[in-house]
C-alpha cells in the first residue's frame, strides 16, 4: 500500500552507525546500558535494514531532509506501548539513554533531533504515513 501526498516526499539523512570513532566528551551508549534490557535486546531482535528498504519509498531526494527511518518508527511504536502523547515521547528521548540506543543513537544526546513547535513529531502530512502502528508491528513481526 503507497500513500501519496502533496508535495515531494524527502529522504531521511543517512546517518553512519558505529563509525568507531570515540568522541571526546560523549559516552558511547552501549558502554553505559545494561545490554540486557528489553528495549536493547528488541533492538537487536528487528531488522533494521529491511524496514529502511519498506519505507524509503516514501521519501525522495528533494526538499528538506526527513528523519531517519528507525526514529521514527520507534518513537510511533513507544507511543502505544508506554501509552505516551507525542510530546511526552519525545520529552521521553532526551533523558533516557535506553531510548535513544533503541532509536539507533551511538552516543548520549541532549536535546531531540527536531525542532519542537507544537508537536515534536513530524506534521500530519508526514505522520499519516507511519500513524499505523499496527501496520508497523505486523510488518516486523514478519522479520
Amino acid at each position: 500500500m503507497q500513500l501519496y501526498f502533496e508535495g515531494e516526499r524527502m529522504k531521511p539523512r543517512v546517518k553512519p552507525q558505529d563509525s568507531g570513532v570515540e568522541e571526546l566528551f560523549r559516552a558511547k551508549l552501549k558502554n553505559i546500558i545494561n545490554l540486557r534490557y528489553e528495549l536493547v535486546r528488541l533492538g537487536d531482535l528487528i531488522d533494521w535494514a529491511r524496514l529502511e528498504v519498506h519505507f524509503a519509498p516514501y521519501y525522495s531526494k528533494a526538499g528538506r531532509p526527513g528523519l531517519p527511518i528507525r526514529l521514527v518508527v520507534v518513537l510511533h511504536l513507544l507511543k502505544p506501548i508506554e501509552g505516551l502523547s507525542d510530546e511526552a515521547v519525545c520529552e521521553r528521548w532526551e533523558r533516557d539513554p535506553y531510548m535513544q540506543h533503541f532509536c539507533g543513537e551511538e552516543s548520549s544526546q541532549h536535546s531531540f533531533p527536531l525542532e519542537r513547535s507544537g508537536s515534536c513529531l513530524p506534521d500530519h502530512t508526514a505522520d499519516c504515513r507511519w500513524r499505523s502502528t499496527t501496520y508497523c508491528f505486523l510488518y516486523i513481526g514478519q522479520s
